[in-house]
């Protein structure tokens, strides 16, 4: 079974300049509220749905919990790297 995903902008509950949207990621559901557009909460649900609908596939028999983990760990990698390119664009930039 791949992760499906649900999205539904439920309103102004927190304050009104927040965003709030209810994602549904493997059948469980979950708020996202902030200050960013609707659009950039909508990716950050589409990232973490693809990363665990792509191991889901490669492990069908993984429970849902260490696929969690799993898309935790991919992500945590990614943003280490990115943080490093970053700091080394920096460098040649000549800014600190």
């Amino acid at each position: 079974m791949v992760a499906e995903i649900k999205i539904e902008r439920i309103g102004e509950i927190f304050m009104p300049e927040d965003n709030v949207l209810m994602a549904t990621i493997n059948g469980v559901s979950y708020t996202l509220r902030g200050k960013e557009p609707v659009a950039h909460l909508q990716a950050i649900i589409d990232l973490v749905n693809e990363k665990y609908a792509s191991i889901k596939r490669e492990h069908p028999d993984y429970p849902s919990h260490k696929i969690s983990t799993l898309v935790s760990l991919q992500l945590a990698d990614e943003l280490l790297y990115l943080q490093k390119d970053y700091r080394a664009m920096l460098a040649e930039a000549g800014r600190p």
